[in-house]
């Protein structure tokens, strides 16, 4: 359905209302009624001469437009003045947006708040970095002190440990060529410790150092501890086992006859029976013609075996013991087949500290190979003095 249009009487929204019809200025006269006098005040038109004959300028600004009644907007068919009005407004503008400008303009924000969010971010990087820069060059400098403290710490326990392996070796001669007890060993041994330990690796910033360099320090300070409690066992097994390590040597230097061996009548044939004899007899001396025998929980009385004799003689009457025949064993041969439980122990542990000390000898399997003390402590101090002059 159209609209309806709605029809305003000006004149009487202007407040003018007349309630006579102002003829037409072209249209045909009405008789009776005068036309109307032509209104004054109206300027005549461009290059019309004006009163005083002085023609209007063609680009003369024109005379600014009377203003415009004004309208309430509580009453909008009352007139206002024009001063009563309010400035006039702009005039609006709708600008469509349509929705693919909408959506690159929020990713266009999105972009922003992350650039701004990466810029933060780098900034903290930046900061991070610079400071991660500088806390690893204090851990450089730490590493280089480190490497230096470690480096004196392994030129002095090599010392301790060379000096050590000197005593050991001085003893170990006097042992086995001389035969003879090192009275001053466990003096001696007393006098010497292994400083170097792990706990010397502590505080001396080893990761900065190469893997091989590290491995290397925790295995030198392993074995320097080790030998150091080879060392101290050793001063006391000679403090409290002089006499027997004495009746040792002395039994090396003059051997004696300590066990004998008698035959006796079993099933199937003669036996021979191994046995200790109470009172052992020097080998380079007059040997004695009975010797008594320690059996178990009971002393016989042997006939030492000379020449010809039967193992076993019957008793001569009734009631008396056979006479038994005993033959002398070799010293050498006992102890080489029941070496005494303490020299075996010593010369084990020698034989370790030799090891530690030196290393593996040619040869050895490579499975079981082991660098000395001494070799390690002088590649050691290579390693950390050349870290420090690198530096």
């Amino acid at each position: 359905m159209a609209e309806k249009k709605v029809k305003i009487d000006l004149k009487t929204r202007l407040g003018r209302a007349s309630s006579t019809k102002a003829p037409s200025s072209t249209g045909t006269p009405v008789p009776g009624v005068a036309p109307p006098a032509p209104p004054t005040g109206i300027a005549p038109p461009p290059g019309i001469v004006q009163p005083g004959g002085i023609p209007a300028p063609p680009f003369a600004a024109a005379a600014p437009k009377p203003a415009r009644p004004r309208i309430k907007s509580d009453d909008p068919f009352q007139a206002v003045s024009a001063d009563e009005g309010a400035a006039p407004r702009p005039q609006e503008i709708k600008v469509e947006i349509g929705h693919d400008v909408v959506q690159a303009h929020s990713k266009g924000r999105v972009y922003i708040a992350v650039a701004a969010v990466a810029a933060a971010l780098l900034g903290t990087g930046i900061g991070y970095a610079l400071g991660g820069m500088s806390a690893r060059a204090d851990e450089n400098k730490a590493a280089v002190k480190g490497a230096g403290e470690l480096a004196t710490g392994i030129e002095k326990a090599k010392g301790e440990i060379s000096d050590l392996a000197t005593k050991v070796d001085a003893a170990a001669k006097t042992m086995f060529k001389d035969k003879k007890f090192p009275a001053d060993f466990s003096k001696q041994l007393g006098n010497i410790t292994i400083s170097f330990s792990s706990a010397d690796l502590a505080g001396k910033n080893i990761n900065r150092l190469k893997g091989s360099t590290v491995r290397s320090l925790f295995d030198f300070a392993r074995d320097a501890q080790e030998l150091d409690a080879k060392r101290d066992w050793l001063r006391r097994l000679f403090d409290g086992r002089k006499a027997s390590i004495e009746d040792i040597l002395t039994g090396a230097q003059n051997p004696k006859v300590s066990y004998v061996v008698f035959v006796g009548k079993a099933e199937k044939g003669p036996l021979g029976t191994f046995a200790k004899i109470k009172d052992p007899f020097e080998l380079n001396k007059p040997w004695p013609d009975k010797v008594t025998i320690l059996g178990a929980g009971q002393e016989v009385s042997a006939e030492r075996y000379k020449s010809g004799e039967v193992f076993v003689k019957p008793p001569k009457k009734e009631g008396d013991a056979p006479t038994v025949y005993a033959i002398p064993l070799e010293p050498d041969g006992i102890a080489t087949a029941f070496p005494d439980p303490l020299g075996i122990r010593i010369q084990e542990e020698l034989k370790d500290i030799s090891t530690l000390v030196n290393g593996t000898p040619p040869g050895t399997p490579a499975s079981e190979e082991k660098t000395g003390l001494v070799k390690l402590a002088e590649n050691l101090i290579d390693e950390l003095k050349t870290v420090g002059a690198g530096h």
